[in-house]
């Protein structure tokens, strides 16, 4: 897909520290992580039954579920590691 684009940023020096914090952030990532995912999920369903019924996106339903797929990309890459950047707990 040519219009999806992620960059992450990280350096090669990391502390012990950080590293345990990120294992306690990563599980709070994680739980919110599933309620999204959850509400994507049934708004994705919505989305394909507009699809269907009107042969276009719903804006707001498309901007929800593109938001969602933007913070599993940026929690994910910080619990496996692949940059420094801590998103945000709470969107």
């Amino acid at each position: 897909m040519k219009t999806v684009k992620l960059m992450v940023k990280s350096e090669a020096k990391a502390s012990p520290k950080e590293a345990v914090i990120r294992i306690i952030y990563s599980m709070l990532l994680a739980f919110v992580l599933g309620l999204l995912k959850m509400a994507a999920g049934i708004i994705a369903v919505l989305q394909w039954l507009h699809i269907i019924f009107t042969s276009k996106r719903h804006k707001g339903m498309n901007e929800i579920i593109r938001f969602y797929v933007d913070y599993q990309a940026k929690a994910t890459a910080y619990a496996f590691m692949a940059t420094d950047e801590r998103p945000e707990i709470l969107p």
